[in-house]
Parts: C-alpha cells; structure tokens; sequence
C-alpha cells in the first residue's frame, strides 16, 4: 500500500479491512478444501463442466439479464441520490456508506439482490473463462464480456471490495485449475 505508487493514503482500518478480508477468504478456502477433501476427484482435462461451444445462447441470456439489472440498479441509484450523472450518485452512495456525508443512501433489497447475482455469475465466468483459457486453449468474449459485467456491478455501489475478490479469485481458479490437471505443485 505504497502511498507513491497508488497516490492514495490509505487509513489503519482501510489496510485492516484489506488484510482481514484476504485472511478470511483464505480460511474459508482451506476450510471448504479440508470439508470436501474426501470427496474431491481429479477430472481428465477432456472433461467439461459446461461446454462452451454448446452454451452459447445460454450465456448470451445471463448477459442480456445482467446488463438489465445493471441499468435497473444505475437507475435506482441515481433515483435515490437525487444525482443526474451516475458517477456523482455512485460517488454519494460510496460517502455515504463510509461515513463521510450524514445522508444515508442505500440501495433497496432488489437491487442489492441484482448486485449479487451479477457478481455471483461473475465469479462462475472467471472460472469458466480461466478454465477454457488453460485446458482447451481458447479465449472465449462472451466469458471475458461475462467477467466485466461481474466487475461492473461491483463498482456500482462506489466499493473496489467485490473487485478485490474477484481478482483474489481469479489467482484462487488459476491456482486450482492448475493443480488439477497436474500442471502446478503447490
């Protein structure tokens, strides 16, 4: 967290939060890891969880459904700021969440709930997009469109934290693809 590089000088809690969420994370992998561990088997690379060739339409509808809640929650935070520039509401909704403004800004349930499926379907495109990327070789836009949206719908609440762990996450998918198909040692 070097104040030169980033240009940014991060507080004591800010760099705690940082540490405790990556710690956690960790935990929670090794955790799921030591639960599951009996029950885990090593696939041959030839084997596909989703074929990606096949499920082209598929993941084109997921996309078309997370551009909708993308406009819906951008429209849902500019309606509740009060802001017409959805970067002045993103901004607002981010102080307010971290204190610095006395108005409260909060999303409604649905459109927290569009976030995190966003994010959720995020997550599972990294996977699928590393995992194609690594094993068949091939670089698939619709995935790598899917990973962006992912992000996006992180960044629409002003917090870079759904960011952060969806690139912990990708390092995690590479990691574990890797070592199962017998390419890494770790």
């Amino acid at each position: 967290l070097n104040i030169r590089n980033w240009g940014a000088d991060l507080n004591e809690i800010t760099y705690w939060v940082i540490v405790l969420g990556i710690l956690e994370f960790i935990l929670v992998s090794g955790f799921i890891r030591i639960m599951f561990k009996r029950q885990y088997h090593l696939r041959s690379s030839n084997s596909k969880i989703l074929n990606i060739q096949k499920a082209h339409f598929k993941i084109g509808v997921l996309e078309v459904i997370q551009i909708l809640f993308i406009l819906i929650i951008m429209y849902t935070t500019v309606r509740i700021t009060g802001e017409k520039d959805i970067f002045k509401a993103i901004n607002l909704m981010n102080y307010s969440s971290n204190g610095f403004i006395s108005e409260s800004y909060t999303l409604p349930t649905y459109a927290k709930m569009m976030q995190t499926f966003n994010f959720g379907v995020g997550i599972l495109g990294e996977y699928l997009f590393l995992r194609e990327l690594i094993i068949n070789k091939n670089f698939s836009k619709l995935l790598f469109i899917e990973i962006f949206l992912g992000f996006t719908s992180s960044l629409l609440n002003g917090s870079r934290g759904g960011v952060f762990f969806a690139i912990i996450a990708i390092i995690v998918f590479i990691l574990l693809i890797q070592k199962t198909e017998g390419n890494f040692n770790f």
